[in-house]
């Protein structure tokens, strides 16, 4: 998507009482230090403005009784035979927050899927979720269901019936596999917990939606020559890069954290925040990880990537230590010797471009694309170099399946089987071992 989150559409102002520039001093500032006190400072306004609204929706007089030494105030209630019930407090604020209280209760029972929706993705996701995971949330929000019938109804209406039948629509329209399906739910399945947080609602609608798994579509597995590198295209990939560096110095480190991907099977975000610090002896730790998301300017002309670290891994099982082969360690001095040769021994990150920056995913996948056109090979990207490297381990005797899924960083192991272990032998090398053994 070329612009976050539809160029901050996301944001209406009249959903929420924050301006755009508002919604986008937000969401560009979730992974910053000051994220907590921007936020703060925007709800703060909010909060003034809210209690403005509910306090004009108040139709009676609010006044100082001298006699009673009470601040007075009547509101509407049928129960009694004059329509209405009085209220005092000896504070006026006290006073007000009770007639707050009173008329958001009254209009909580309109409270929409939409406004809901929109109150839960600032005020509650925005504060635990990276921007590419709240990019992903609205984009499907926007697909699917910004102009649906649910988004206009009381989130107490919505049933699990409504909902499954329009899942089930979306699902048959546009031919969806379980994976696109479950980006979709967990719109419906998130603001439905919110709203039980909230006390709009006691149970989640969303549980009792089962699919059948023959209600998706199931994709073929890609063919292995698309997804990993077989031998020898790595071995070729390894002695250019090697020549290059050796040749080109100018072209710094960015080939050896290549090399180094095929040697770890690093996510790209961890090796591009790899620090010196993170190699002890034989073993490295993945403790943090690079994010990018998209900022759009406050006119909402343009936009570009920001790149930056999170000093904590993409998921719990993530981080994680990692054995170091003895190329690998090799290609950390290499590394070291560089940085340390042009000045940059200083940077507390490993891997650095001519300028002594760190290296970031957007430059490795560039690179090694780059490389593979020179080794006349079939481009892929570093994901395909880490589904390289767990399928060599897994094809490794005396390495257990659960190490695999250890190193990997996964939490499942029919995570890796399904989805990064390939055959990294050519068709015609499998039917050689076939005639041998059959």
């Amino acid at each position: 998507m070329d612009k976050i989150l539809d160029g901050f559409e996301i944001l209406k102002a009249e959903n929420m009482g924050l301006s755009v520039n508002d919604v986008i001093n937000i969401l560009q500032k979730v992974d910053n230090s000051d994220t907590l006190k921007t936020i703060e400072g925007i709800s703060e306004d909010k909060m003034k403005k809210d209690r403005q609204y509910y306090l004009d929706m108040h139709p009676y007089e609010i006044y100082f009784s001298e006699k009673e030494q009470r601040w007075r105030t009547q509101i509407a209630d049928e129960s009694k035979k004059s329509g209405r019930r009085d209220l005092k407090r000896k504070n006026k604020t006290d006073l007000e927050n009770l007639i707050i209280k009173h008329y958001k209760e009254k209009t909580m029972e309109n409270d929409t899927f939409s406004a809901l929706y929109y109150e839960w993705l600032l005020t509650y996701k925005a504060l635990e979720c990276s921007k590419s995971t709240i990019e992903r949330l609205h984009t499907s929000y926007k697909r699917y269901y910004e102009n649906s019938e649910l988004a206009d109804m009381s989130v107490k209406e919505i049933t699990s019936f409504m909902l499954k039948k329009f899942l089930l629509t979306i699902i048959s329209r546009e031919n969806l596999n379980y994976k696109a399906y479950n980006a979709i739910a967990t719109v419906s399945r998130q603001l439905f917990e919110y709203c039980i947080e909230k006390e709009l609602l006691t149970e989640n609608p969303m549980d009792k939606v089962k699919m059948k798994k023959n209600t998706f579509r199931h994709d073929k597995k890609p063919a292995a020559e698309t997804q990993v590198f077989m031998d020898e295209e790595k071995s070729l990939l390894e002695e250019i890069i090697l020549k290059e560096f050796t040749d080109n110095p100018e072209y710094a480190t960015t080939g050896l954290a290549l090399i180094f991907l095929f040697q770890t099977g690093l996510r790209s975000g961890e090796i591009a925040s790899l620090k010196n610090k993170d190699i002890k002896n034989n073993y490295l730790t993945v403790e943090r990880t690079e994010t990018a998301y998209r900022i759009v300017n406050p006119d909402g002309t343009s936009s570009k990537t920001i790149y930056d670290i999170k000093e904590f891994p993409k998921s719990t099982d993530s981080n994680r230590d990692i054995p170091l082969s003895k190329k690998s360690k090799h290609i950390i001095e290499l590394a070291i010797s560089w940085n340390k040769s042009h000045g940059f021994e200083s940077n507390e990150f490993l891997f650095l471009n001519h300028d002594g920056e760190r290296v970031i995913r957007k430059t490795l996948d560039k690179a090694i694309r780059r490389y593979c056109k020179i080794a006349n090979i079939p481009p892929r990207s570093c994901h395909k170099i880490r589904k390289t490297f767990i399928s060599t381990l897994i094809d490794t005797n005396g390495i257990s399946n659960d190490e695999v899924r250890r190193i990997a960083g996964h939490s499942d192991l029919a995570v890796t089987n399904s989805c990064y272990v390939f055959n990294r032998n050519p068709a015609s090398q499998t039917l050689d071992i076939l005639n041998d053994v059959l």
